[in-house]
């Protein structure tokens, strides 16, 4: 994962500089569903690890990236208490979805767990869109 992550973290920056950090983001987060989907059908060491390569690429496309996209949104004045916002709202989602996650693991089974987590990326990610459509179009 941090092989994947470490490899993938400069040409996923230079992809946001040429395409936008909001496609880049969404890319990313395809990468993380894609991941937990593989995680589900692996059967070999080999798909096990190709599961967790592709969550580390989705760190790489989004851990950077989604700070420069913040960094587009709010004033420069703003901008220290907006990452400050930023990485709370990281800490907490990643605590809430570890217990979570662990506990409908515990309870069901990998499978479920692994498919619940990317139901909830998707309905994340589709907010994400359709947030980013309402700022393009002034409503937001």
């Amino acid at each position: 994962m941090f092989i994947a992550y470490a490899l993938f973290s400069w040409p996923a920056g230079r992809a946001a500089d040429v395409w936008g950090t909001g496609k880049i983001i969404v890319i990313g987060y395809g990468f993380l569903i894609l991941g937990y989907l593989v995680l589900v059908v692996s059967s070999s060491p080999l798909i096990l690890v190709i599961g967790f390569l592709l969550v580390g690429i989705f760190s790489a496309f989004t851990d950077g990236v989604q700070r420069s996209h913040l960094s587009h949104l709010v004033e420069d004045r703003y901008r220290g208490t907006a990452y400050g916002y930023l990485n709370a709202a990281v800490g907490f989602g990643a605590l809430i979805a570890g217990i979570a996650g662990g506990y409908v693991w515990q309870q069901f089974s990998d499978t479920t767990a692994l498919i619940t987590g990317a139901c909830v990326v998707a309905l994340g990610l589709a907010g994400f869109l359709f947030g980013s459509m309402a700022q393009e179009n002034g409503t937001y």
